[in-house]
């Protein structure tokens, strides 16, 4: 179920896949927003799964959390946001993407991802906006 072409199961690429996972179950979770803090081990995703499907799939995953890069996550999610080094007074940003689905069925979901100061290393709030 990837959320962003080059964000795919499978690649050696932790974070990415972290990035893809984070997204994919907060655009089906309950609870719709994370707190993320460069330098800092992202949260387990297994709390936000909604059922044992959801957690089996964030569970084949196998994330290995105190060896992420949270400031990768971060530079990564505020990317994908279209944060640019020139932005650095910008705070509020707009992260679109399409949710797959099974039986091929797709769904618009947008974040709201905010960096909590003009800091370059503060931390980012990621929102489902319903």
């Amino acid at each position: 179920m990837p959320l962003y072409k080059g964000l795919v199961q499978g690649k050696p690429d932790s974070e990415a896949s972290y990035v893809n996972v984070l997204l994919t179950t907060l655009a089906k979770a309950p609870i719709a927003s994370v707190v993320l803090t460069p330098g800092m081990a992202p949260p387990s995703l297994a709390s936000f799964a909604v059922d044992a499907e959801e957690r089996e799939w964030i569970d084949s995953h196998q994330f290995y959390y105190d060896r992420l890069d949270g400031t990768r996550i971060v530079a990564l999610i505020l990317t994908l946001a279209g944060w640019h080094f020139y932005h650095f007074l910008k705070t509020d940003y707009t992260l679109k993407t399409l949710l797959a689905l099974p039986g091929g069925v797709e769904r618009n979901v947008a974040f709201a991802v905010k960096r909590i100061s003009r800091f370059p290393a503060a931390p980012i709030i990621v929102t489902r906006i319903e």
